[in-house]
């Protein structure tokens, strides 16, 4: 469990039963060694919430927050995305249970008030004015946009414009039996750049098999896919113990340790495909067992109040210095035998894929944000 995320989980505070609250989840997903988790809240923004955990728990995992599009937070709501990217929102959803498509099939558990569906199309079957501005919105946050709840045809669509526009795209769940999409057109999404979430809830519900889940991992490709619980639920394993137990069943059905471990953080908005290909081409040759992105550093550089590359009475040109690299959290690719074996994320025969300044951007804190935003904004306007 070392270095990885899970992209949706259930907590409290929540108006249905679950069986942990931020902090909990919080504190069990570092104790496994996770690099961070994404609080999902059917009816509200979970960004305050994230945050606060962060703040006041002492965990090595990080909390990450988002927003879903249902009728408490006002539905296809421009401005309720707006503040919530302002914020940090890293994934907003377009909505689930307050989905039209959702609701053809009856109220979901734990649903409280009567409502009407919302569709995404108008009556003539073209996305929303709404939903464009939510994608130029999230385009420019550089958040990604998930398809939640609505109907297969709209999320083909959604994600056909989002993808053409420059978004980042998410099909959610595909094997859940109100959102089914079948393998074929999961792969054709995928080939155009939209990732597929895989879902433990689907396995440990019984509205897929396990091998049907490893066959369509195999079909669309384990590099279009990232693995989630959708866990929280009272009465059902704790979401930390549901992704240990969905890694495991993936690897019983032949899903190979490549198929599984490439992690890229959603706070490092500038790495670029060609660069995760470098480092995915290197680890499978078999040469090296990881991969990683690093910025070169070629400067002056002290340490315990002494110079630490170069000698005070001998100073050389910048130029000539040894290079050392610094690690940007951009991806990270490892066989399996790295985790399991050594129990860390790099290797003993890692392959260093150097990115740029830009690339190399990380998003930890407000400022980081900004200059983000500033870089995002500059490269708008050239286009």
């Amino acid at each position: 469990m070392q270095g990885a995320y899970d992209l949706h989980m259930h907590a409290a505070p929540s108006p249905f039963h679950r069986v942990l609250d931020d902090y909990g989840l919080l504190e069990e997903a570092g104790r496994a060694g996770m690099a961070g988790i994404m609080l999902k809240s059917h009816y509200e923004s979970t960004i305050a919430r994230a945050i606060l955990a962060n703040i006041h728990c002492a965990s090595c995992t990080k909390a990450y927050g988002g927003l879903v599009l249902n009728w408490p937070v006002g539905g296809l709501n421009p401005y309720a995305v707006e503040n919530a990217m302002k914020r940090g929102c890293r994934i907003v959803w377009m909505p689930t249970r307050d989905a039209k498509n959702s609701l053809c099939s009856g109220n979901m558990p734990g649903d409280f008030f009567d409502r009407s569906g919302i569709s995404i199309l108008t009556e003539t079957g073209e996305l929303r004015a709404e939903v464009l501005e939510i994608l130029r919105i999230a385009r420019k946050y550089d958040a990604a946009v998930a398809t939640g709840h609505i109907s297969p045809e709209e999320s083909i669509l959604l994600c056909q414009e989002g993808i053409r526009q420059g978004n980042r795209m998410v099909l959610t769940h595909p094997e859940f039996p109100r959102t089914r999409v079948d393998v074929k057109t999961q792969k054709q999404l995928a080939a155009l750049g939209v990732y597929i979430e895989k879902c433990w809830y689907n396995v440990a519900e019984k509205e897929c098999t396990a091998q049907e889940m490893a066959d369509h991992i195999r079909v669309v490709g384990a590099e279009h896919c990232f693995m989630v619980t959708d866990r929280g639920q009272t009465s059902r394993e704790h979401p930390v113990e549901a992704m240990k137990l969905f890694m495991q069943t993936l690897l019983d059905e032949g899903i190979t340790e490549d198929e599984i471990y490439v992690m890229t953080h959603t706070t490092a908005p500038f790495i670029k495909k060609e660069s995760l290909e470098k480092g995915l081409e290197a680890v499978k040759s078999g040469e090296y067992d990881s991969s990683f992105a690093a910025k070169k550093l070629q400067d002056f550089l002290w340490k315990d109040g002494k110079p630490f590359n170069y000698e005070l009475n001998n100073i050389p040109r910048t130029q000539d210095l040894p290079a050392l690299y610094e690690e940007t959290s951009g991806f990270y690719i490892y066989r399996n035998t790295v985790m399991t074996e050594l129990n860390r994320r790099i290797g003993d025969k890692p392959y260093i894929v150097e990115v740029g300044e830009i690339e190399s951007v990380d998003i930890d804190e407000a400022e980081d944000f900004m200059i983000a935003d500033a870089i995002y904004n500059y490269e708008l306007q050239e286009k």
